[in-house]
Formats: C-alpha cells, sequence, structure tokens
C-alpha cells in the first residue's frame, strides 16, 4: 500500500516548513534531528487526518522511537509503517517519494498528539482518481479490423479484372469439353 496522496502532500509541505540536513555527516545528532521531524510530521498528520490512527513506533518499550518512519494503527491493530528517509544513518540521506507500506509485528505503536506544526487548516482529503473506462469507438475498431480484409478484395478484383493471358489447350473428351493451361 502505498502512501496516500494527501500525506505525501502534506510530508512536502512540512519538508518545505521544516527542512532536514541531508547531507549532514552521520553522527547521533542527525539521527536525532530526523527523529524529532518525523515526530513532529506524525503530529501534524494526526492534526490533519483525525481519527485515522496516525503516529509512531519504536522497535521495543525499551528502544527511542524510530528516526524516520511515519506509522498507522488500524483498527484490528495491525501496524503499517512508511519509511519517509533512505539512508539516515549515513552522510546523504534521501526523501523517500514514494513510500510503500511495510506492516510490522512485534512493534510498538506510539500515539502523537495532534498539533498543527503548518499553522494551517487540514486539507480535504484527496481521492485518488477514477479511472473512466476507454471509449471505443466502433467505426476505428472496424475499420482496423476491415482493412485488411478491404485489401485483400481489392487484390482478388484486380485479378479478375485483368486480362487473361493464360494459354489453354482445349480438348473433348467423351462428349466434353476441358481446357487445360499451357505453359
Amino acid at each position: 500500500m502505498k502512501l496516500p496522496v494527501a500525506v505525501r502532500q502534506l510530508r512536502d509541505a512540512m519538508l518545505a516548513a521544516h527542512p532536514v540536513p541531508l547531507t549532514m555527516p552521520a553522527s547521533g545528532e542527525k539521527e536525532e534531528i530526523f527523529r524529532q521531524w518525523c515526530i513532529r510530521f506524525a503530529e501534524q498528520v494526526a492534526f490533519s487526518f483525525p481519527g485515522q490512527g496516525w503516529g509512531m513506533k519504536r522497535a521495543t518499550a525499551e528502544r527511542p522511537i524510530s528516526k524516520d518512519t511515519l506509522t498507522q494503527q488500524q483498527a484490528n491493530g495491525t501496524l503499517f509503517v512508511w519509511d519517509m528517509f533512505g539512508n539516515v544513518g549515513a552522510d546523504n540521506t534521501t526523501v523517500n517519494g514514494d513510500p510503500s507500506a511495510m506492516v510490522i509485528t512485534d512493534q510498538v505503536f506510539v500515539p502523537v498528539s495532534a498539533v498543527n506544526h503548518l499553522g494551517s487548516t487540514p486539507p480535504p482529503p484527496v481521492e485518488p482518481p477514477v479511472e473512466e473506462p476507454p471509449v471505443i469507438d466502433l467505426d476505428d475498431l472496424f475499420a482496423e479490423r476491415l482493412a485488411p480484409i478491404e485489401a485483400r478484395l481489392s487484390a482478388i478484383e484486380a485479378k479478375l479484372a485483368a486480362p487473361v493471358t493464360q494459354k489453354y489447350a482445349t480438348f473433348k473428351i467423351f462428349g466434353k469439353t476441358v481446357r487445360i493451361p499451357v505453359k
């Protein structure tokens, strides 16, 4: 499952308003900067899309909150996690443009407060566009399928219209006339 379009748009707005140091040398300080950014982002998502189970996660109750993910807890307890960044533990970090969810088990969901870090009203949910079935132009469809047949018919008509240049020998056998092509 992909990260919903409206949440990706919110992430892009959050990155524009609160950028992170993508090219900072790897360190514990860098990881903490990204962890705090992800927490604020989860708070913004919880504010913008209330009641949808947005938050953070940690590997175990003793471990710190994830430094690079967004988590959604479903009503049945399933945790979906999206990696917001790649290579946070390296010198060059990347933003995951269109992350896919991972279902995780045996980890701890961390609820967050709904906080408006962008100072904006929640955007309306963006519904995916409804794909209309293709319109089939029957005239075009038949024209495509009839074109080879019409070409064959034209070739046959041309052969029939051509004068006969074949020579035949004519024989009468038992009162019947038989014509045999001669080379």
